[in-house]
């Protein structure tokens, strides 16, 4: 990771850049490097004090956002420098602090700390305690210009109870408390954390000082105060502890022993604290060697890509609470489960890919470039996109000195996954999450134009432009999976995007001779789709053409297959029949690894059965991957809830979760109540999943999926438009509308059961928590997204078949507030705070539904204009009905209050006005949608009291109502277009009851 770009060093291994002293820039004075700080004073030539290894995070006066000190402490007997020193095989000395970690962390200022730990042994004074005070005050001179930067220690050995007592001093005494403020996180290498008695602690203090002398002392000659200084450093690590909860820690405990003891020196007990925030991690070496690295390899790779997390960590919390809040914003989806969907890559499989010549080529471009990758279906393309993704975020593949790697998994088989839009927050958050300083071209835009950024791909499309081509971003590497899942008008759009960025004439207007050439290369998988052929030919485009590489996939999927036999093995198979089943597999596979899978999954389910070879013999008969498919389904425990299922999973607008599928289920319409649903629940229900299904679908972090998309086509019919359920066969036995219908059914149902319920209770039951969660699961998905399922389940609708969800609509029915409220949180009110509004401000159908709320003004809110149509027939038969006192109201404005709390609203938020004995002129008048506003004379605040109230221009009896929120400097005739107001005019009597602003 980089926070900037940085060009590769110069220098090689064994060069040391030194001050005209011979060491390297002293905080405390005594060189004149211009690395070194200034203002702490010490004597010329001593190795103590602070030295500045790397200091590139300030211009002039003017401190970078992204920058954060790391500091080095060595240990017993060690040196600023030499500590951190290993020879190469070459012979050259090398400081990884000083060589290797500039290039993975070049936002840091590094440094090491020296200090003369030999004296704890000594007749002198000095103490732990001691060395403790003069680093914080070395800190503290060091940073009076950049006091706030995070600050992150890296301790060795004693140089980690130094720390240790600092932390505990700067608690201990307010002159340090800025220096505390900013620590965020330490590495310990080798430091002993606890020991059960003095005893103990003398051992290891024992062992400490044989390290520090190679060997020399022997216990005869250990200094008198061995034991005192033991008590003290028990003391420390106790006193630390209490003070150690907020920080992340990651304790090194060294492997091997010193060749002059039998033991390791500090044991794996005693290097680590036992922390819930703590990462214990074993490192290959002893205890000298720990932290010392003499090339930038896999032992490496455990620390600096630690100590980078625990940057990138600290660097965000110095983001605003505005800046932190709008960056949660853009985690629009679960892009980690998405990845998590595909089957981890079986040991060898993959790296064919890494040494063909087109991946290479790529690679080793010195523009931004792309590679597409197709491949038919089934042919292990998302594998190999999740393979790419941990292979590239690891040293040994490091195309530059650092990059960002962000990714998105696109799937047809629900909304986040097939939406462009969705992609592109989670590259934007991915992006933000490891080059924090970047936030601000988004964070600019956003409180210019307000949330509704986050739903236009072109507007975020460019600020990814902005953010990536900002000359301290770091080189992003970017993987697209599955782009022929994305959905059709979306695809056009980002390849439209992709296209101009890697055409010829934009890459030479935008590159900039100041940073490395490349800023930007990309990986899209896909089948070979026409469109997408298309689109890459008019583009600097490297194509990697999976179906060519019959000889790779066929040994990948060898390899695969000798896992599984492996597995099928244990699991009790014949040894005899696995010889001929191995070659079986293989041989029909077909370079498909998703019919091998599938199969695989088969045998094992009919080993765990109980099968003979006939039945074995009869799984491999099944050619392709629809007859696998007929295989898994055809086991269905129970067909007719198996298509249930199957209609729920194709339809869901977002993957169901296996609480919220239960229920689904479980409804219908004879049910009376929810604790009639309760019983009807299956337990365990992952259980039955598979009983219904076998690995037809996938429950991935306790969502359901189906298996592939091949599995999508295999039940879809696309031409198919009735609702009807067909029976006894299950290909292409699915049409969306009736998918559609399927889950429409069950979220209206289930609606229902809080009509059925007294609404009084039903919220008192909410209240204390006595509706069990299991039952109340599937609340939010219902209320949600029951009117998109009814556009598509049929755009037609007959009459006849509306009512029910005519009296769904009903403001009046008991249990309406919490299924609506639940709508509108979602719907409405689920907006950074900046801009609540803007959702909603050119929103007439919420004019019209807050002044008059009926069936139809409910409909018409909710997009249904079918329903709408019939409720206003429905309304001209009837009488005109007083709305002004809800049954309800009650219930919804409880149920907003707890979603949306007032301390969090915006300034520009509904609330009351209230003159109490002081009369207010009206100073002028309008009508929005049949209700008066009135402009406040004193204010010039504008109000709304009511149809009741009747008051002219300069009447002063004007003393209370509710005002209406609005952008500053607005006409007074403004209101007169309802679609220029903030639609947060409320009719006092139905204010208490739709508090949707206060």
């Amino acid at each position: 990771m980089s926070f900037w770009r940085k060009k590769p060093s110069a220098r090689t291994h064994g060069e040391t850049k030194s001050a005209p002293n011979g060491e390297t820039g002293n905080a405390r004075g005594g060189s004149s490097d211009s690395q070194r700080a200034k203002g702490v004073s010490g004597a010329a030539g001593e190795p103590y004090g602070l030295f500045v290894f790397q200091d590139q995070a300030v211009e002039g006066d003017v401190e970078k956002r992204n920058a954060v000190d790391l500091i080095a402490i060595h240990g017993l007997n060690g040196h600023f420098e030499k500590s951190w020193q290993a020879t190469t095989p070459e012979g050259h000395q090398v400081n990884w602090l000083r060589e290797f970690l500039p290039e993975q962390m070049p936002y840091a200022r590094i440094m090491s700390y020296g200090y003369n730990s030999t004296v704890l042994f000594s007749k002198t004074e000095a103490d732990i305690g001691t060395f403790a005070e003069q680093l914080l005050e070395d800190i503290m001179s060091l940073r009076a210009r950049d006091s706030t930067r995070p600050i992150i220690f890296i301790c060795h050995s004693l140089g980690g109870i130094v720390f240790k007592k600092a932390v505990v001093r700067a608690h201990e005494r307010d002159r340090y408390s800025l220096v505390l403020k900013y620590i965020r996180g330490v590495a310990f290498f080798g430091t002993p954390h606890r020991g059960a008695d003095s005893a103990y602690w003398c051992s290891i203090f024992s062992n400490l000082l044989k390290t520090a002398s190679l060997g020399v002392h022997t216990q005869s000659n250990l200094p008198k105060d061995l034991e005192l200084q033991s008590r003290a450093l028990r003391e420390i690590s106790k006193a630390f502890v209490d003070r150690a909860k907020d920080l992340r820690i990651f304790s090194f405990y060294e492997t091997d022993k010193m060749d002059f003891l039998n033991c390791r020196v500090v044991d794996e007990e005693s290097a680590i604290l036992g922390l819930p925030n703590e990462v214990p991690i074993a490192m290959n070496g002893n205890h000298k060697t720990i932290c010392r690295f003499s090339e930038n390899g896999q032992r490496y790779r455990k620390v600096w890509t630690n100590l980078e997390d625990m940057a990138v960590n600290a660097i965000t919390q110095t983001l605003s609470k505005e800046e932190r809040s709008y960056h949660q914003t853009l985690y629009t989806s679960d892009y980690q489960s998405h990845r998590d969907r595909n089957p981890s890559p079986v040991a060898g499989t993959c790296r064919w890919l890494l040494h063909h010549e087109e991946y290479r080529k790529w690679q080793q471009a010195q523009a931004s470039s792309l590679l597409w990758l197709s491949a038919d279906p089934g042919c292990g393309k998302s594998v190999l996109a999740s393979f790419l993704i941990g292979h590239l975020a690891s040293v040994e593949s490091r195309i530059g000195p650092s990059e960002t790697i962000c990714y998105f998994f696109f799937k047809a088989d629900n909304d986040q996954q097939r939406s462009p839009v969705h992609a592109l927050s989670a590259i934007l958050h991915q992006l933000y999450s490891r080059q924090p300083a970047l936030l601000k071209h988004a964070f600019e835009i956003y409180q210019e134009r307000g949330s509704c950024i986050s739903r236009e791909f072109h507007t975020l499309w460019h600020i990814f432009l902005e953010s990536i081509e900002d000359k301290d971003a770091s080189n992003i590497i970017l993987i697209l999976d599955g782009l022929d899942e994305c959905e059709k008008l979306g695809r056009q759009q980002l390849l439209r995007s992709l296209s101009t960025f890697y055409s010829a004439d934009y890459q030479r207007k935008h590159r900039n001779p100041k940073t490395p050439l490349w800023s930007l290369k990309t990986i899209v998988t896909s089948r070979p789709d026409n469109d997408i052929k298309t689109a890459f030919l008019r583009m600097l485009t490297v194509r990697l053409r999976g179906e060519d590489e019959t000889e790779a996939i066929s040994k990948d999927v060898e390899l695969v297959v000798q896992a599984s036999i492996t597995d099928l093995v244990a699991q009790g198979l014949p040894s005899d029949f696995l010889v001929g089943l191995q070659a079986s597999i293989i041989e029909r596979a077909d370079r498909t690894f998703l019919w091998t899978t599938m199969v695989i999954e088969l045998l094992k389910d009919a080993t765990e059965r109980g099968a003979s070879k006939k039945e074995l013999s009869a799984i491999l008969d099944s050619r392709d991957i629809d007859d696998v498919y007929l295989h898994l389904l055809g086991h269905s425990a129970n067909p007719g809830q198996a298509k249930k299922l199957l209609h729920i999973v194709i339809a869901a607008s977002r993957p169901l979760t296996l609480d919220e599928m239960n229920i689904a289920l479980a409804v219908h319409p004879g049910l009376a109540g929810f604790k009639d649903l309760s019983l009807e629940l299956k337990h365990p229900f992952e259980n039955y999943v598979k009983s219904l299904c076998g690995h037809f679908v996938r429950i991935i972090r306790n969502s359901i999926y189906l298996v592939h998309q091949t599995a999508r086509e295999f039940l879809l019919n696309p031409s198919a438009l009735g609702t009807a359920l067909p029976a006894g066969r299950w290909g292409q036995s699915i049409s969306f509308p009736g998918a559609n219908f399927v889950l429409l059914d069950a979220c209206v149902e289930y609606l229902m059961l809080f009509s059925l319920e007294d609404a009084q209770e039903t919220r008192s039951r909410f209240k204390a928590g006595l509706i069990v969660v299991e039952v109340s699961d599937f609340l939010e998905y219902a209320a949600r997204y029951w009117p998109v399922h009814f556009q598509a389940a049929d755009p037609d609708w007959e009459p006849q078949y509306l009512q029910k969800y005519v009296d769904l609509c009903d403001p009046r029915a008991q249990g309406f507030a919490i299924w609506f409220g639940k709508y509108c949180y979602h719907h409405r009110l689920r907006r950074t705070k900046l801009d609540i509004y803007d959702g909603v401000q050119d929103d007439e159908s919420l004019v019209s539904f807050l002044v008059r709320p009926t069936h139809s003004t409910t409909a018409q809110f909710l997009g249904l204009d079918a329903i709408a149509e019939r409720a206003e027939i429905a309304e001209l038969e009837t009488p005109d009905e007083d709305t002004s006192n809800l049954q309800d109201s009650e219930d919804l404005e409880q149920l907003l209050d707890e979603l949306d709390p007032p301390d969090e609203m915006d300034v520009y938020g509904n609330r009351r006005f209230d003159g109490g004995n002081v009369r207010t002129r009206v100073k002028t008048r309008n009508y929005v949608a049949g209700e008066s506003v009135y402009e406040l004379e004193s204010t010039g605040e504008w109000i709304t009291t009511g149809a009741d109230a009747n008051l002219d221009v300069g009447d002063s009896s004007l003393t209370g109502g509710i005002l209406i929120p609005r952008r500053p400097k607005q006409d007074s005739d403004a209101f007169a277009q309802p679609h220029t107001v903030s639609t947060a005019f409320l009719r006092h009597d139905a204010s208490r009851v739709f508090r949707f602003l206060r």
